[in-house]
Formats: C-alpha cells, structure tokens, sequence
C-alpha cells in the first residue's frame, strides 16, 4: 500500500514539476544569458520585477542543472540562496514549495513541514496542505493526513486541487 502511495506521489509531484515549469515559460519574456541574470542588484527594493524575473530564470536553470540530474543536495541550497533574495510574495510561495517538494523527496519532512508554514497568501495554502498531508502520510500517520485534507475541501480552493485530494482520500 505504502509503495503505491510512493508511486503515486511521485506522479503528482511530476505533475505539480510540469504545471511549474510551464508557469515560469509563460512568464518569461527575453531570456538573458545567466551570466547577465547574475549580474542583477539583487538586494534593493526598487528592483523588485527584475528580481521577479531573475527568480523564475533561476528555478528554471536549477530544475535544468539539479534536478534533472538528481542532484537534489544542491538544488536545496541553490532554493534557500533564492529566499534571500526580496520578490513578490507569490513567487516566493512558488519558491518555498519547490523548495517543500524537494525536502519531501530527501526525506527531511521536519524541514519541509516548517518552510510550508511560513507560506501566509491565502491562494498557496491549499497547495501548503496538501504537500503537509502528503508529509503526514509519508510519516505513516493516516489519520492527521486524513484531517489535512479534508480541510483543503472545505476551503475555497480550485476543482481541479479539490479532485487531487478526493483522489488521494479514497486511496488512502
């Protein structure tokens, strides 16, 4: 049952890696060479959008070069380097749930549990409980993965969230 559980997480988090990585394509406009996207001013306010910019290249270089190669180690470091850096409040959820997503697959729940609590917009936190759950049931505690969900189908979140989490109740 466990192994089922396993294999299925990983599809979801293959899926949630597309829906990412399309995200960041549509969002990206002139791809600059990494070298220029380094040499951003990353610490001032002022430059919020470029940070913006900078971050979502950055995710898609650290997907490319760590995460393709199951090098998951360093892209832990390269997403807490990212958290540093001052953005917009959602793209900093979309940081620290990659970030969740890849402690969850090193199995440092503890980690992964603490970061999804420091998410407070109101869009990310079904995402935020979901991947919670997910922790709980990787733990072998069904019963409080069982209460997580059921809370994300009470909160005002999108079908297609609410569908996941129905499909991972019945198969619990």
């Amino acid at each position: 049952m466990i192994n089922i559980c396993k294999n299925k997480f990983k599809y979801f988090l293959l899926l949630i890696s597309v829906i990412f990585f399309f995200y960041i394509i549509s969002y990206n406009k002139n791809i600059k060479s990494y070298k220029e996207q380094n040499s951003f001013i990353l610490n001032s306010k002022k430059n919020t959008e470029k940070n913006n910019e900078f971050l979502f290249k950055k995710m898609k270089y650290i997907k490319e070069k760590y995460i393709s190669s199951n090098n998951f180690d360093k892209a832990e470091i390269e997403y807490k380097r990212l958290l540093s850096i001052p953005c917009d409040e959602n793209i900093k959820c979309i940081i620290i749930i990659n970030l969740s997503r890849i402690q969850i697959f090193l199995k440092k729940f503890n980690c992964a549990y603490k970061n999804l609590n420091t998410i407070k917009v109101n869009e990310w936190k079904p995402l935020s409980l979901m991947y919670k759950g997910d922790i709980e049931l990787l733990k072998g505690d069904k019963d409080k993965a069982v209460c997580i969900y059921n809370n994300i189908l009470k909160l005002n979140c999108p079908e297609s969230i609410k569908n996941l989490i129905m499909l991972k109740l019945r198969n619990i």
